[in-house]
């Protein structure tokens, strides 16, 4: 047996593509094993997410989520409590405790656009002294876990002194409760959120990384250039620097028919995929990106970047487009909306590829680092 102490503190309230991936990983890991002994580190806050766990996982309520205790807690309360106890200790979310006395650490990276990109970035992920714990995280960790090639090379690239062995790759997923959805439970969603009968959309953060901008002007065009049935809706919670955009939709010549919804909780967020006709994600960069992948499981035709992570994760089953090309982005949306075969053919690609990617993989792959780390070996340099 060995013992795994995990870092939760990072946890939001309003759960973003990397929250939903911390929650999904421990709940399945919470399925698949039931020898290792686990703590939890979570937030107060956080009490009721991480009910029903076997009793191999004991879950720590001992911080909340303001930032500087968060800090502490990770750099001194995580150490003292994990001192002689844990083998390994996993920080999902960019940031390893320094202090770890014998135990090996596992740290997750999602993404490194806060180097390769900072001007899209928040102000702490522009810090020099976040990246600097970041970088140092990186070169002590005893593994790093990112959910991509390109995500692995963008770290090799900005830190070269890392052995590429070290950096594993183990991707991310979807849960049952993404799946097509119809009938009268969409309808009462579509109803209680005020979402139009036909609309294109977008799941995510607002903040500028998202491309959003670019986005509104190449629907703006569609409907100049077509007699587009389907209205905008943006999905998701207000991140940063998103005033520019809230001006130019107020600006807009199509600005009644341009939805700002904000955050959808995890129980509707099937629904809001489900009733799109397409699902436009333009990013300008991604670790990952998890939202096209959801739209797929859901059944929605989707279109997004030729770049980063996703013309990794999504080629064979998106419509891909240049980020910063207005003429790319705009007519791959009006091909897709109109052209219902063309719908149909990328439908059918995108429930494929969805089914083939569900967080037990994710979290029998990190399984096996824990494993790997405790026994004192490498995961091992996989690439898929």
């Amino acid at each position: 047996m060995i013992r795994i102490a995990i870092d939760m503190s990072a946890l939001m309230p309003q759960h973003t593509g990397c929250d939903r991936y911390f929650t999904n990983l421990i709940h399945e890991l919470g399925k698949l094993d039931h020898h290792n002994a686990y703590r939890i580190y979570a937030n107060f806050e956080d009490r009721e997410v991480f009910r029903s766990l076997p009793p191999n996982f004991a879950v720590k309520l001992r911080c909340s989520r303001s930032r500087s205790v968060r800090l502490l807690f990770q750099q001194l309360w995580l150490p003292a409590a994990t001192a002689g106890w844990a083998d390994v200790i996993h920080a999902p979310s960019f940031i390893m405790p320094f202090l770890r006395w014998q135990s090996r650490c596992l740290l997750t990276v999602q993404d490194m656009s806060m180097f390769s990109h900072p001007h899209y970035h928040s102000w702490l992920h522009r810090t020099a002294l976040f990246r600097l714990m970041m970088k140092k995280s990186i070169e002590k960790s005893d593994l790093i876990k990112v959910p991509s090639i390109a995500t692995k090379q963008e770290l090799l690239g900005v830190i070269p002194r890392v052995p590429a062995e070290r950096v594993v790759v183990i991707g991310y997923g979807v849960d049952d409760s993404f799946r097509p959805r119809q009938g009268l439970e969409l309808e009462a969603v579509r109803g209680r959120l005020g979402l139009p009968e036909r609309y294109v959309l977008y799941v995510g953060t607002v903040e500028p990384r998202k491309n959003l901008e670019r986005l509104v002007i190449c629907y703006e065009r569609v409907c100049d250039e077509s007699t587009c049935r389907e209205d905008l809706v943006i999905a998701g919670g207000f991140g940063w620097q998103y005033e520019a955009l809230m001006q130019q939709i107020r600006e807009s010549n199509v600005a009644n028919r341009i939805h700002m919804i904000g955050y959808v909780a995890p129980a509707d967020l099937p629904y809001v995929y489900s009733g799109a006709t397409i699902f436009a994600y333009p990013s300008i960069t991604e670790g990952y990106g998890l939202p096209p992948l959801e739209a797929m499981a859901c059944g929605v035709p989707t279109i997004t970047s030729n770049n980063s992570s996703l013309i990794e994760n999504y080629a064979d089953a998106a419509v891909l487009v240049a980020a910063d090309n207005t003429d790319s982005i705009a007519s791959a949306m009006l091909d897709l909306l109109s052209n219902e075969a063309q719908r149909q053919a990328c439908r059918t690609r995108g429930l494929a590829l969805a089914a083939s990617r569900r967080w037990c993989t994710t979290a029998k792959e990190t399984l096996n680092c824990y494993l790997a780390l405790a026994n004192g070996h490498s995961a091992g340099n996989r690439e898929h």
